[in-house]
Order: structure tokens, then sequence, then C-alpha cells
């Protein structure tokens, strides 16, 4: 979770949503839940919260700017789930198209300005 991340989190929480972090390490939970007011934490590294946050979320605004799997977090989707891409990885994402189909999940990019 860096400064793209970080607005998601003060963006969501302003708009009355419930705000879960994904991160790829434990490092950043308790700045995100105590500071930022996050309502819950994934830590990518931990098998089993990974597997806990399968199917919970309605909309994930993903900020990741490094190389990612997208069928890791589309798994993590509800039904009729929606993905909006605002981190440009290097090289060209992998997905598999399967991955959409199972519950109408949708994956969305946005070439957003400054937090104006």
């Amino acid at each position: 979770m860096g400064g793209l991340g970080h607005m998601a989190i003060k963006f969501g929480k302003a708009l009355g949503c419930h705000v879960t972090v994904v991160s790829r390490s434990n490092d950043k939970r308790k700045s995100c839940i105590e500071d930022l007011k996050a309502d819950n934490y994934v830590d990518m590294s931990n098998p089993d919260e990974v597997k806990a946050a399968a199917g919970s979320f309605d909309m994930i605004i993903n900020t990741i700017s490094a190389k990612w799997k997208p069928s890791t977090y589309i798994k993590m989707l509800k039904v009729y789930g929606k993905m909006i891409v605002l981190g440009a990885p290097p090289e060209a994402l992998e997905l598999r198209a399967a991955d959409l189909f199972m519950g109408n999940k949708t994956i969305a990019g946005s070439l957003i300005g400054g937090t104006k």
C-alpha cells in the first residue's frame, strides 16, 4: 500500500465504505488499521488470510504498480464484483477469461490524475 492506496483508503472511508487493505506483507497492518482506520487487512503472504478473503469484496481498487496475478485478486470478488486497476505494472498482465465468466466479474481501468 503506497501513496495511491493510501488515497483509496481515505476516499473509501470518507464515502462510508467498509475498507479492507490487501498488501504483500503484514508490515503496514498496524498503520492501516490504527492510523488510516481501515476496517480489515489481508496479508497476501498469509495463505489463510487470502483464502478467507475469497468471494468477499464487491469492489477492489487495485493500485499495484508491480507484477501481480489477476486471478488471485479476481477470486476475492463477489459475484458481479468489479476491480478497477489504477496501478501500471511494467509487464503485461496474464488474464484468464474464465476467471471473469465465473461470477460475472468485471475489470476496468482508470487513468486518474492527482488527488484534486
